[in-house]
């Protein structure tokens, strides 16, 4: 399959759901990003540390493959050694209170310690976990310990241990779900025979509450095989829990990616996962770099920052819970909602496509100009072209219109209409006679220059590093197509974009002409001859 087909076949799967996918992620990724060993060469490595009184193969040799049970006998031996031992003096001291709780805490102790100094980032993996951090998802499930998730997306809110999951008021937004524990709470570490157990006691009011997010959003499993017990024994939870018309709210939802160093090209696959004798549907991914999947994530729409939607969600439950009437509204800026604001939300039943044309009305010149630069207004690109921009069109010679045309399948890949029936003479005439096509400022001074920036310049970057801020405004449109890196031209345009210039006819311009280079012709196509 080739990495086009896929990239299609992976987002147009993914579009199938309305709400955005949850990861959930196991150890082979924590294998991969952090170098960490596998769950039995962790124990072998970290045995070492403990000065227990045979090798580690003598407590081996007990378990017969029973990794949970060899963490148990790890900890009864050791319980003695911590509590006496001059080698664990100082953590004896800070922890004393938390290793009375029971007698395998002191192995789980320094367990989180030896993993919290053992895992180090690699760097290898540098383009693949920026990609990760700029995925649109809606939250993350892990049964891994280590501290990897916790700072990978901002604005989520961390659960740690099945208790706090169980007795808290989860959003289902913006939430990362440590089931297994977390190394910075040695206890809820879930590692011993006796841990399982009691994980085990309570995995069906876990599982009733994981439906809800298996039943609502796509799940993509990541660093788990397809027989991981982990896996296999939620999955089962789930389907006791519920009846087998709610099991078909599955069907697809289940993502589940393996990697392998000799598989080519991307594929998606049907498959079938059998939990209690039930066959369930699921989609395989097999690929060899995570780069393709991360990427497709981190394209799809979310339509408000998590941080809003975690609050929007959060007071509809507090407005279920209550009886209380509400009699104060604060109407603000969604994008700026800082945690502790007080905000209420008004709910509208039966009025949202009338609210939505009529809060058009009141966007600007600059809101657009904004939009263009940040890309922060998530407005419905159809309407912004037929209602708002032959209005503010008025008057106005340089208003940036390519992006929404593109976004609403107007364009061809030379930046014209595919038909002209639908728009207004504004946005037709803005199209054919495209002040930016060739923009050149006007005055001789800068136009002596056309063949010199041509020439010799080799980038946005280089411009403005020869002429300066002032002059590059009108010097970077002199430059070869092949030499505008639009990041380039997007990270000047942030930098000279403020309350004094955003007024100012020259920045309008060139946000017009990145607007139309980036959306008008897209990045494979050319400048009219004469450029």
């Amino acid at each position: 399959m080739s990495l086009t087909h896929f990239n299609a076949k992976f987002k147009s799967h993914l579009e199938l759901f309305n709400t955005s996918p949850y990861l959930f992620i196991g150890s082979g990724l924590s294998r991969r990003y952090l170098q960490l060993p596998t769950w039995y060469d962790l124990l072998e490595e970290f045995s070492k540390k403990l000065e227990l009184p045979y090798e580690f193969g003598y407590y081996a040799s007990q378990i017969e493959g029973d990794l949970p049970k060899l963490a148990s006998v790890l900890a009864d031996e050791f319980h003695k050694i911590w509590w006496t031992s001059d080698s664990f003096a100082e953590n004896r001291k800070k922890y004393n209170k938390e290793a009375q709780f029971s007698t395998q805490q002191p192995f789980k102790i320094e367990l989180a310690l030896f993993v919290s100094t053992r895992g180090i980032q690699s760097e290898q993996f540098n383009d693949e976990i920026e990609l990760l951090k700029s995925s649109i998802i809606d939250g993350i499930i892990t049964t891994n310990w280590d501290d990897f998730t916790n700072n990978l997306l901002e604005g989520f809110e961390i659960f740690v241990g099945q208790n706090q999951l169980l007795f808290s008021d989860t959003a289902a937004i913006g939430e990362i779900y440590k089931i297994h524990g977390s190394v910075t709470q040695p206890d809820s570490i879930v590692v011993t025979k006796e841990d399982y157990i009691s994980f085990h006691k309570k995995n069906q009011f876990l599982a009733a509450k994981l439906f809800t997010i298996f039943a609502e959003h796509p799940i993509i499993f990541l660093g788990y095989s397809l027989s991981d017990s982990n896996i296999i024994d939620i999955l089962n939870s789930i389907v006791e829990c519920v009846d087998n018309q709610n099991i078909e709210k599955l069907r697809d939802r289940l993502i589940f990616v393996e990697w392998g160093a000799d598989y080519d090209d991307p594929q998606i696959l049907d498959g079938n996962i059998v939990i209690e004798k039930l066959p369930l549907p699921i989609k395989h991914i097999k690929l060899n770099s995570f780069v393709p999947l991360f990427k497709i994530l981190a394209t799809l729409k979310q339509r408000l920052p998590v941080k809003v939607l975690r609050k929007c969600r959060s007071a509809v439950y507090d407005l279920v819970k209550t009886s209380n009437p509400v009699k104060t509204m604060l109407i603000g800026d969604l994008e700026n909602i800082n945690d502790d604001d007080d905000i209420q939300f008004v709910i509208g039943v039966g009025v949202a496509s009338q609210y939505s044309e009529h809060g058009y009305i009141g966007i600007s010149n600059d809101d657009i100009f904004e939009d263009i630069i940040y890309e922060n207004k998530n407005w419905d690109s159809e309407i912004v072209i037929k209602d708002v921009i032959p209005k503010l069109l008025k008057g106005n010679t340089y208003l940036p219109l390519y992006k929404y045309l593109r976004q609403s399948g107007e364009l061809d890949d030379n930046g014209q209409l595919f038909e002209t029936e639908r728009f207004g003479a504004k946005v037709i005439n803005a199209v054919r006679d495209n002040n930016v096509k060739v923009y050149y400022p006007k005055g001789i001074s800068y136009l002596r220059r056309h063949a010199e920036v041509r020439d010799n310049c080799t980038g946005v970057k280089h411009v403005v590093e020869t002429y300066g801020n002032k002059h590059a405004f009108y010097y970077i449109p002199f430059l070869k197509r092949e030499n505008i890196d639009l990041d380039d031209l997007l990270d000047f345009l942030k930098e000279n974009y403020s309350n004094e210039t955003k007024k100012q006819t020259d920045l309008k311009k060139i946000v017009c002409f990145y607007d139309y280079l980036k959306h008008g012709l897209q990045l494979d196509a050319k400048l009219p001859a004469g450029h």
